[in-house]
């Protein structure tokens, strides 16, 4: 078996998973592990490495804005299973949310109340959605009704049981959960 050695590595796109994958078989290479990534990816590898005391330097592609928050360099979000970017926008849009959706993330302008009000979510398939607004329902008005949230329960079985136990206000149907 041939050891690992530590590479220079250019992303040709930007991909956590990918990047992650490279910083893992780094922690058992040879040498250093360096990599360049042509936009900033979410950060958990590097956060849960730094944890752990491993060295890793990383820039986010989160920076806060004066009564708001922007989100910029997530353009992989576009291309997953569904355009993540436009599926939280139009949600948060729905609910009232004052947000303008960029080709790389999404302006999210601050207001006085945060509470959003009750609306009708399209997750369109995707369980990061379903569940992401089934946090952010606990901050509305009313209540959310979450469309296409059948995956949610191949991804994280006892999504349910778990948000409950933890105090979340979340009930699913017979044919959602």
């Amino acid at each position: 078996c041939k050891a690992l050695q530590g590479i220079d590595f250019s992303m040709p796109m930007a991909s956590a998973q990918v990047k992650s994958a490279l910083l893992l078989a780094g922690l058992y290479a040879q040498g250093h592990t360096r990599i360049t990534e042509p936009a900033p990816t979410r950060d958990h590898t590097e956060r849960m490495l730094g944890g752990f005391g491993v060295r890793v330097h990383s820039d986010g592609p989160q920076r806060s804005l004066h009564g708001g928050q922007q989100l910029q360099g997530a353009e992989e979000l576009r291309v997953k299973e569904s355009d993540r970017i436009a599926a939280m926008a139009s949600g948060l849009i729905a609910c009232g949310a004052k947000v303008r959706a960029t080709p790389d993330g999404m302006v999210i302008d601050g207001q006085p109340d945060a509470s959003l009000n009750g609306c009708t979510i399209d997750s369109q398939g995707d369980h990061r959605i379903a569940m992401a607004f089934s946090v952010a329902a606990q901050r509305a008005r009313a209540p959310l009704q979450i469309l296409d949230t059948s995956h949610v329960a191949t991804s994280f079985p006892g999504f349910v049981r778990v948000a409950q136990a933890s105090g979340m206000r979340i009930e699913a149907s017979s044919t959602t959960a």
